[in-house]
């Protein structure tokens, strides 16, 4: 509120001024969430398991978990926590420092060059590109980028960076989504124990969709846990996402049935299994 009163009595043109400089104070908050996200996300990967940050908060990614710290969009706290990653300074066996994987976009962020939303675009668009040339190639186009990005605003940042990924992506983008539909695949396995192993291939808008879906079960569960009054839950990671995607299946599988259960299984003809069998030969 003092702020807001001493505002009211500024021209219109010291009110500009005033909210210009705020850009750079805003940069420098941005640069340290970055720094303070990427870390998060670093203590929170999936090779620790129920030993990372995330999970025993009670998470099962850390862009939930940093999401309820700031009180901010889970869609912000994911963007934070991939240009943290990407924007890191990793080590190597001995501890001598390693680059980040993004360096030029970590060098702007810390020199104010670029804001949040300029970064999160620029990482997203190249890593999505990341396959089909070399590093040196993704760090000429990084570059590049980043140089652009003064001057101009998020929307065009964003323009520039689909152009700059199609350049490196010599196959264009249609291309690309197409071999993703063409590839996309679901093959059941059963394992000599009697367990049903699924092999699910799927698009990234698919997978994006069935991952966000499983994850927001398997957050619910673990948030449940942590209540004073909850049942103790020894399950792990892995188990509790089997069980959250046995629940989407199953609900897919009854919603239109009486009483949700399950349809009846079609029976196969000897018929039908001597024509499989013989086709597996």
């Amino acid at each position: 509120m003092e702020t807001l009163a001493r505002l009211t009595p500024l021209t219109d043109s010291e009110v500009i001024e005033s909210v210009t400089a705020l850009r750079e104070e805003q940069r420098v908050l941005d640069a340290r969430r970055i720094r303070a996200a990427g870390e998060l996300a670093h203590r929170s990967r999936e090779t620790l398991g129920a030993d990372g940050i995330a999970q025993r908060a009670g998470f099962s990614k850390p862009g939930g978990f940093l999401a309820e710290i700031w009180h901010i969009t889970v869609g912000e706290a994911i963007r934070l926590c991939a240009v943290g990653l990407a924007t890191r300074q990793g080590s190597a066996l001995d501890g001598s420092p390693l680059p980040a994987r993004f360096p030029f976009v970590a060098r702007a962020v810390e020199e104010l060059g670029i804001g949040l939303d300029s970064a999160a675009v620029i990482v997203r668009e190249l890593d999505s590109a990341a396959r089909a040339r070399s590093v040196e190639s993704r760090l000429v186009a990084e570059k590049t980028l980043v140089e652009l990005c003064e001057g101009f605003t998020v929307r065009e940042v964003q323009v520039l960076a689909r152009q700059m990924r199609d350049r490196l992506d010599q196959d264009g983008a249609e291309p690309r989504d197409e071999h993703h539909r063409t590839c996309r695949a679901l093959t059941i396995f059963t394992t000599p124990d009697g367990m049903m192993r699924l092999d699910w291939l799927m698009p990234p808008e698919v997978g994006g969709l069935v991952e966000a879906g499983i994850d927001a079960i398997v957050s619910n569960q673990l948030r449940q846990a942590r209540e004073p009054v909850a049942m103790p839950d020894d399950r792990i990671l892995p188990q509790l996402r089997s069980d959250a995607a046995q629940q989407v299946f199953h609900h897919a599988a009854t919603c239109n049935s009486p009483h949700g259960v399950l349809p009846p299984r079609p029976r196969s003809s000897p018929l039908h299994w001597a024509k499989r069998a013989r086709s597996s030969i």
